[in-house]
């Protein structure tokens, strides 16, 4: 290598560089350089050697800072001949340092390599400046821990750069002039005309109105605004980059509006697609009444098992709120939960809900067919809630399914095995179903492995304020109401009240007392006129339990009974209620009105 010339490594030919005085200076390279540094020793061993070749008085030490440094403090070592140093950075200048230093008195040099093969050109004495084991031992121990830390640092670096560039919106940073210092592949793509390089460009050039300079000199924060590109409509963030208390640049993120909508809408329909979403654990069951806390302890129980399961209770009691907790603690959670309402549904719509239907099976069935929520609810739980209104017909269907587990669709005539946990549950005692023929004994033995009681809320004594203080709370952080609770000649009503609906009641009573109710604490007043509708006028006997439908059954009647329990169960949904019933919907306006039921 001449004097002057650059020498390049690539590092395809090795991980790292280790070299000395004029090589270390002129080796260009992004590879991890570690200089091999000359100890005192290896100065006093040279010099030695020197004054023994030679014996010469004056010695000159030539070389880079690293090869010369300490040299003139070992002149002290020696009384008859003077050592000292000369620093010379530049090889070019080696030839004239040696013949001017000669000229002023010097006998001889210790250097390095290039220094002793100049000496030997041009006949001047000169020794080779060595190195002892011990600093190559240092040197290659650097070499590899300097290797190691950039194998280390490249890996993060390619795993950063990988999920940023596979991330479906754009990256940018800046630096604290605003410029682009990185851009993953995605910001690439949409923002760079004819492959040209974002780095080094102003941000602002792509976002004229970004206001870069609030985030970069107040450390301002910017979220969710939409700018106009040339191609689109983008969400853009922008935050500050801080390290150690000094903003140092910011990073800024954008996403195509129009991409957003669509991956939302696609989720949308993978969910519809696995069924209902579990929403409720056993965490968001809140109580504190001992007999409740004693059915979510077996709830909890019951969810380590894989055996069918039926739960028992009024309706608004949560029986669909224990069947997620018990599916979510339950091996089963990564699976599917379906649920359907059994009392929903005329017969023969409910059975091509349960077990799907070929192509034509049916008039009106849907082209190519369709999955029964048996076969989407495979490796995980379906939910049949109110079961005991559940026709004969369907009943043995579903007996035969349960016990082979597997399913036939409509209109097939291939089996199809489902490997489904089966939770039931009914407002009606299926026993005593039993005994009026209403319901399958054999059936209700293969549903009733598992029973869970969930007690009523005029049963769970203080769990009733509790429940209230939790919607009212709710209530106001979604509206502008101001209600924070009530009093407690309030309460003692609350608590004498029967509570028909249940929880569900409770619910939608502290809706309604949180918008008739214009002060912070409710009275009695505010609390009978949102318990009893407007009707607080009726005779106390007249109004026991404040529905309509304990009003009615006060004139006993059994088809009453039937047609209120129906319109309950529906939601008060005429054209529902008259399917269940199998009535034409203008019969059930005809009873309707024949009994005086005010929907």
């Amino acid at each position: 290598m001449n004097a002057g010339e650059k020498l390049s490594i690539s590092s395809d030919r090795a991980d790292a560089v280790v070299s000395r005085g004029y090589t270390a200076a002129t080796i260009r390279t992004q590879l991890p350089k570690i200089e091999l540094r000359v100890t005192g020793f290896d100065i006093v061993r040279a010099v030695n050697e020197c004054i023994e070749k030679y014996k010469c008085r004056k010695i000159k030490v030539v070389g880079t800072f690293n090869m010369v440094y300490g040299a003139d403090s070992i002149n002290d070592i020696y009384k008859d001949v003077d050592v000292s140093c000369c620093m010379l950075d530049q090889e070019e200048y080696l030839e004239e340092t040696l013949r001017r230093l000669q000229e002023g008195g010097t006998e001889a040099f210790v250097g390095g390599n290039s220094l002793y093969k100049k000496a030997e050109k041009l006949g001047i004495p000169a020794v080779m400046l060595g190195f002892g084991r011990e600093s190559v031992n240092k040197c290659v121990d650097e070499a590899i821990r300097a290797v190691e830390i950039r194998r280390s640092e490249q890996a993060k670096s390619a795993r950063i750069q990988t999920i940023m560039d596979y991330t479906f919106e754009g990256i940018l940073s800046t630096d604290v002039e605003g410029r682009i210092t990185m851009a993953n592949q995605y910001a690439q793509n949409i923002l760079a005309a004819l492959g040209e390089e974002l780095a080094g460009k102003r941000i602002t050039q792509y976002f004229e109105s970004l206001p870069i300079q609030n985030v970069l000199k107040k450390g301002e924060r910017f979220l969710s605004e939409m700018y106009q590109l040339e191609r689109m409509v983008v969400s853009v963030n922008c935050v500050p980059l801080v390290i150690r208390g000094a903003i140092i640049g910011s990073v800024t993120t954008f996403q195509d509006i129009t991409q957003i909508q669509e991956e939302e809408e696609k989720i949308r329909k993978q969910l519809h697609q696995k069924g209902f979403v579990v929403k409720y654990k056993f965490e968001n069951i809140i109580c504190s009444d001992s007999k409740m806390m004693e059915t979510v302890r077996m709830a909890e129980k019951f969810a380590n098992s894989d055996s069918n399961l039926f739960i028992y209770g009024e309706t608004g009691t949560g029986k669909e709120l224990f069947a997620q907790s018990i599916h979510n603690a339950s091996s089963r959670k990564s699976g599917p939960f379906v649920a359907i309402n059994c009392a929903a549904l005329p017969e023969n719509l409910l059975e091509s809900e349960l077990f799907g239907y070929v192509e034509g099976a049916f008039t009106g069935a849907v082209k190519g067919g369709k999955k029964g929520l048996f076969e989407l609810a495979h490796n995980g739980t379906i939910f049949l809630d109110e079961i005991g209104d559940m026709s004969l017909k369907l009943q043995a269907r579903l007996l035969r399914v349960i016990q082979e587990r597997e399913i036939m669709r409509l209109g097939d005539d291939r089996v199809l095995p489902v490997n489904v946990r089966v939770i039931s549950a009914s407002n009606k005692e299926l026993y005593q179903e039993v005994e009026k023929g209403e319901f399958r004994e054999d059936l209700l033995y293969r549903l009733n492995v598992l029973c869970l009681s969930v007690p009523p809320l005029r049963e769970r004594g203080n769990d009733i304020l509790i429940l209230m203080e939790y919607y009212i709370e709710k209530t106001r952080s979604k509206t502008n109401c101001i209600l924070h609770g009530i009093d407690q000649e309030a309460r003692k009503e609350v608590l004498q009240y029967d509570w028909p609906g249940n929880v569900r009641e409770l619910r939608n009573f502290c809706e309604r007392l949180s918008v008739i109710c214009d002060r912070q604490t409710a009275g009695k007043k505010d609390v009978m006129a949102a318990l009893y509708g407007g009707r607080a006028h009726f005779p106390r006997e007249r109004m026991e339990y404040g529905t309509e439908e304990r009003i009615v059954r006060g004139f006993g009647s059994s088809e009453k009974e039937e047609l209120m329990e129906a319109l309950k169960r529906c939601n008060y949904s005429r054209k529902r209620t008259a399917a269940t019933l199998g009535i034409d919907t203008s019969t059930l306006y005809r009873k309707i009105k024949k009994y005086g039921i005010h929907l």
